[in-house]
């Protein structure tokens, strides 16, 4: 099943970490990357290391995705765009709607297993407990909207086709790699960081080596019909604990003093309506209020049943290696 592999998006955080992953264990990798990436950027030079087959095309293209796995016996589907202010929201459906419909025609005409990557963000807030795979869909922004879109359409399909597919749920990924919680640990690196409302609401943090590894499991444990998986850490962590294990790692104590939700959010406000600064400019925006205000957790029992998976990195050890990561790359 593993022997012709397609990973869409590889040039991103996890797909660079599954490119090495099934390179390791001998699968054959076809990557694709975006057209745009410069011939010398170091996603590609990682990628042409590990003996990948780099195919520069966009999931958009719909001819360049369907010779893209032609001959393919897998296809991950990990191509998209996380929240970023200031990007359309256009860019977001296209992605994550139109492209996911791309690579589901041409997967249904080679007839090979696709592992389709959702996000657990598409249950949106979880409130008090964790939520299974069956919690109904609750997006509230419009990563999490067209992430919602994009896999009602891939169960959709392989409802109407046989298609072999698994939708795999990452929660909150980090590791050596990421850059989309860079700016959390630099702020706790330098002080700046406090906790935003009582710091008792949940995430769930998951490390990069075990998503990949999901998602192999995805891959090579396909139901017999399609099926949702959460691929999730050890335990959800309340955000204060979680600030504060991030502190152990960089040896800095987070302060005690806490800010609240409401003054938080009327600094975002103000800061957000400064003219001529990007929002990915600003150390606040209400978008990560509500990222730090809100509790989401998720069961995992249904992937360790099915799929044998079981997260392999405590929290600690995941964190004191991306801070040893980031230290490398002249990031901290």
């Amino acid at each position: 099943m593993l022997a012709r592999v397609v990973v869409m998006g590889a040039s991103g955080f996890l797909g660079q970490a599954l490119v090495a992953l099934l390179r390791s264990r001998g699968a054959a990798v076809r990557a694709l990357v975006p057209a745009t990436l410069a011939r010398g950027d170091a996603r590609i030079a990682a990628l042409r290391a590990r003996d990948a087959d780099l195919v520069a095309a966009d999931v958009l293209d719909r001819d360049a995705v369907e010779r893209a796995v032609a001959d393919a016996t897998c296809v991950f589907h990990l191509a998209g765009q996380l929240l970023v202010p200031g990007i359309p929201d256009a860019v977001y459906e296209a992605l994550h709607v139109d492209g996911t419909r791309h690579v589901l025609d041409a997967c249904t005409r080679a007839r090979c297993t696709v592992v389709h990557c959702s996000t657990t963000g598409v249950l949106g807030p979880t409130g008090a407990g964790p939520a299974d795979e069956d919690a109904p869909l609750a997006p509230s922004n419009v990563y999490e909207h067209t992430k919602a879109a994009g896999e009602r359409l891939a169960l959709a399909r392989a409802a109407e086709s046989g298609l072999a597919l698994a939708v795999a749920r990452p929660a909150l990924v980090y590791g050596p790699g990421d850059l989309h919680l860079l700016g959390w640990f630099r702020a706790i690196a330098r002080g700046w960081y406090r906790v935003v409302g009582s710091g008792e609401n949940f995430l769930h943090p998951v490390y990069i080596d075990d998503v990949s590894e999901g998602l192999v499991r995805c891959a090579t444990h396909v139901p017999a019909a399609p099926r949702v998986y959460h691929l999730v850490g050890p335990t959800p962590v309340a955000i204060r604990d979680l600030a504060a294990a991030i502190g152990a790692a960089l040896g800095r104590r987070v302060p005690r003093t806490r800010i609240p939700r409401a003054v938080a959010w009327g600094v975002a406000r103000v800061l957000e309506a400064v003219p001529g600064v990007s929002p990915a400019q600003l150390p606040l925006t209400r978008s990560r209020v509500t990222f730090m205000t809100q509790s989401r957790a998720y069961r995992g029992e249904r992937a360790a049943r099915e799929l044998g998976f079981v997260p392999a990195v405590d929290l600690a050890t995941g964190l004191a290696r991306t801070v040893a990561w980031y230290r490398a790359e002249g990031l901290l």
